[in-house]
């Protein structure tokens, strides 16, 4: 398994719990909001595990919960980068190897936590359906 949290904490005791079960992990702290942090990504997963048959698409970054006439468009700009453009340059990276070897599985989804929703605060429901369209 391959794990990327958002915190070196998280990953080093993540992967820990991971490993102490059993299980085989490696982990690289990233910015999936960035290609080449994907690349690494993928290349470490490659060279612990081999070929990429599954891929889960499961970042998430909400940005500040604010009225929408207040929301920061750099935040904005993050939020889609992390849900979007980070599922595209992954699914775009392991694409290849799938077809190679006639399978593959990958998945989309949101890393939902609730919010509150005020009448004038943007949704807390994230753009990952976007890659859906």
């Amino acid at each position: 398994m391959a794990i990327k949290p958002s915190s070196f904490y998280q990953l080093a005791s993540t992967a820990a719990e991971i490993s102490d079960g059993g299980g085989d992990v490696a982990f690289k702290a990233a910015d999936v909001s960035k290609e080449e942090d994907c690349r690494r990504i993928v290349d470490a997963a490659r060279e612990k595990f081999g070929p990429a048959t599954i891929l889960v698409n499961n970042a998430g970054h909400y940005g500040p919960v604010v009225p929408v006439e207040e929301y920061p468009l750099a935040d904005f700009d993050q939020v889609i980068a992390v849900h979007l453009r980070a599922a595209f340059l992954l699914t775009q990276l392991v694409l290849p190897e799938m077809y190679e070897h006639e399978h593959g599985l990958f998945s989309t989804f949101p890393v939902c936590r609730p919010r509150l929703l005020f009448r004038g605060v943007l949704p807390t429901l994230p753009p990952k359906p976007a890659c859906w369209a």
